[in-house]
């Protein structure tokens, strides 16, 4: 049932952008991933980006929602090898965005997000 479950997961993520729309974005994180069952290749036609927060603000939070956490559970080695994955296979360095920097300039690390993934940024994201 897992591995059904999450080949139905990839099938919604893959899925056609309803009519209208050219641009769709998602948000994941990498603790979630389960490698062995989805593999990682259905992430490579996607514009894939980064988005992260100093270690101590994390692992803070993490803390409040599992006081007792071991490493796995910080998702660290996930997105470490999730973003070595896809800078090997796309034969490109995906972009980064720290989010202090986007919550201090969200113009303007929006602005560079859009260039970096080949979107045409509007005012209208900022909304």
């Amino acid at each position: 049932p897992e591995e059904e479950y999450c080949r139905y997961v990839i099938d919604l993520l893959k899925a056609p952008l309803p009519e209208g729309k050219s641009i769709c974005y998602q948000k994941h994180q990498a603790y979630h991933l389960i490698e062995e069952i989805m593999g990682l290749e259905w992430i490579l036609p996607f514009s894939n980006c980064f988005l992260i927060r100093q270690p101590k603000e994390m692992l803070l939070s993490l803390h409040k929602i599992v006081p007792h956490f071991t490493f796995e559970e910080t998702g660290w080695s996930k997105l470490k090898r999730l973003f070595d994955y896809v800078h090997q296979n796309s034969g490109a360095i995906p972009p980064v965005i720290d989010a202090h920097d986007l919550l201090n300039d969200p113009p303007q690390m929006l602005s560079k997000l859009c260039q970096a993934v080949g979107v045409e940024f509007t005012e209208s994201m900022l909304s």
